[in-house]
């Protein structure tokens, strides 16, 4: 984690990977609910990226907002 209102390579890396996990996740369980990969639409994966995109900024949003000692706006939480 970087200082509050700072965001560095680590934070931007966990941000990346954690839209990539989150695209997976939602691209896989629709394959098995589907049954075929072919049968996917686009609507599905367009709807898939935005998840991803807001997962990678809800990241972001938290990093920004956490500082080194885990507190959120500087604000320790119990």
């Amino acid at each position: 984690m970087s200082k509050f209102l700072r965001i560095n390579w680590l934070d931007v890396k966990s941000a990346l990977v954690s839209g990539v996990i989150m695209a997976l996740v939602v691209v896989i369980s629709e394959i098995l609910v589907v049954g075929d990969i072919f049968s996917l639409d686009w609507m599905l994966l367009a709807n898939t990226a935005v998840i991803a995109f807001l997962t990678v900024i809800v990241s972001f949003l938290k990093s920004l907002l956490t500082t080194k000692e885990g507190m959120i706006a500087g604000v320790k939480i119990k």
